[in-house]
């Protein structure tokens, strides 16, 4: 049989009985379903926010600790940026005639111990050697997204 445009729908006897939905009810329960997933959304990121943040200071402070314990030379400052929350840069300023010196390779010998014992599978860390603190455009550092972590107490006077 071929249908025509008189030929109506109409359900059978089996199906009468049974409830429907309404088109307001759709979207109601579409409402309720977003504000629920919204709402699971946001205590998720919120989650996750805190948990990096945390992340993020305790390796400052393992990078500060193990830095200042285990590098003999006077360090004048540290500076951190903070890459993606699991890649982390460091800026080590140390003397210029340190840095000059024989002392020099074995400063970053126990630098590159530091990074291996600090990187995983989560995180990674790089680091770069400046000289002379006293002489560097800390507008350009900050502009770069690195943060001051330590100070010689002897240069904090000077650089206040």
């Amino acid at each position: 049989m071929i249908a025509t445009t008189t030929d109506q729908y109409t359900p059978s006897e089996d199906y009468k009985d049974q409830s429907t939905y309404s088109s307001d009810d759709m979207i109601d329960a579409y409402l309720q379903g977003m504000d629920y997933a919204q709402k699971n959304y946001k205590e998720l990121v919120t989650e996750v926010i805190k948990l990096r943040v945390d992340l993020v200071f305790a390796i400052k402070d393992t990078i500060i600790s193990a830095v200042l314990n285990k590098l003999d030379t006077p360090i004048q400052a540290m500076f951190l940026k903070i890459g993606n929350g699991t890649h982390f840069e460091l800026l080590i300023c140390i003397e210029n005639e340190v840095f000059w010196s024989e002392k020099y390779n074995t400063i970053v010998d126990i630098a590159d111990e530091l990074t291996n014992e600090f990187c995983g599978d989560e995180k990674t860390l790089s680091y770069n050697f400046l000289t002379d603190y006293t002489t560097l455009e800390l507008e350009r550092i900050y502009s770069e997204k690195f943060h001051r972590i330590f100070i010689n107490e002897s240069l904090k006077k000077s650089s206040a």
